[in-house]
């Protein structure tokens, strides 16, 4: 079985990357902050395809301890859905310390787990991270988001655009949409499922050349007409 490593698996987004890639016959490390909440999710999935391992990539020496303990060369995969919270407030208001305060609980995870993770990879393995479609609109109060999934969208494209003699594919899965719940029950006309995201997800960590720009980007169109749009 082909083997992945899911960093930030207990989000909403990271428990169906979960149960999707077990459902494709994958082996999922599952990687997260908080121990309970990984130990919660794998007792609900396969328990022969996934094992558990707490690690904070907030910190670039667990980051890489977590990259020693996975071996990390005879990985597949590396997906990455992490994304911090942040209560809507005016851009007037905000300081360049509370700024830098959501670069440092977003883009730094993100930071820490490229520069430990892609070197590290086997050529043909995929690097993937998710991000947010606020990195190209944004909305009022919503201004720190907006930077750092810009931020975030233009560190893969560099790691893409200077990574190409490793041979690992790195992709941004961006999602241009509002991701509410979970399964075909809670679909919503102009938003995704946490579903829909995983199973888009896994056709490009499967297929990687078929979209071979650093940005991959979804959106609800994709629902009906299972296409992507490939960014540079």
């Amino acid at each position: 079985m082909p083997r992945a490593l899911l960093i930030g698996a207990t989000g909403t987004v990271g428990r169906a990357v979960a149960e999707v890639l077990c459902s494709r016959n994958w082996d999922v490390i599952l990687s997260a902050r908080t121990g309970q909440r990984l130990d919660d999710l794998s007792a609900s999935l396969p328990s022969a395809q996934v094992t558990t391992q707490p690690c904070s990539v907030e910190s670039i020496t667990e980051t890489d301890a977590l990259a020693d303990r996975c071996s990390a060369a005879s990985l597949d995969a590396v997906v990455v859905t992490t994304a911090a919270s942040w209560t809507p407030r005016p851009i007037a208001e905000l300081d360049f310390d509370i700024i830098s305060d959501v670069f440092e609980r977003d883009l730094r995870l993100h930071v820490n787990a490229a520069r430990t993770f892609i070197p590290r990879l086997s050529p043909g393995a995929v690097y993937l991270a998710t991000g947010g479609g606020m990195a190209d609109f944004t909305f009022p109060g919503m201004g720190p988001m907006s930077m750092t999934q810009a931020a975030q969208r233009a560190l893969l494209r560099s790691w893409h655009k200077e990574g190409k003699t490793s041979g690992v594919h790195i992709r941004e899965l961006l999602i241009a949409a509002m991701v509410r719940g979970h399964g075909p029950d809670d679909a919503r006309e102009g938003s995704l499922t946490a579903t829909e995201v995983a199973e888009h997800l896994a056709q490009v960590v499967e297929n990687p050349l078929d979209t071979p720009g650093a940005v991959v980007t979804i959106d609800p169109s994709s629902r009906t007409t299972h296409s992507y749009t490939g960014g540079i």
